[in-house]
């Protein structure tokens, strides 16, 4: 986790949480978009990419696709999303006080 950036490990937590309840029909779709998202926020340095593996694996794990489907599938849907967020760097406008 990259410390300081409230906003990136809020967006980490939500991911994984909404993947983790996501059922069987949705899960690989769901995988990839929040690898998508969450590439995002690595690719702008918001977040660390071997967490947000991880982070990602283990929702996946919760919500069975890494077993029903095989670690294969998964990490290769972990690997796209990722690899295609990193592309399209999320930016973060600050809030002026």
């Amino acid at each position: 986790m990259i410390v300081g950036n409230g906003y990136a490990n809020t967006a980490l937590e939500d991911e994984s949480a909404i993947l983790a309840r996501t059922k069987p029909g949705g899960r690989n779709y769901r995988l990839n978009l929040s690898a998508f998202n969450l590439g995002q926020l690595v690719g702008a340095g918001m977040l660390d990419q071997r967490e947000v593996e991880d982070a990602l694996i283990q929702a996946c794990k919760i919500n069975r696709h890494y077993q029903d489907d095989g670690e294969s599938m998964v990490l290769g849907s972990i690997k796209s999303g990722l690899e295609a967020g990193k592309a399209k760097p999320r930016t973060i406008k600050r809030r002026l006080k």
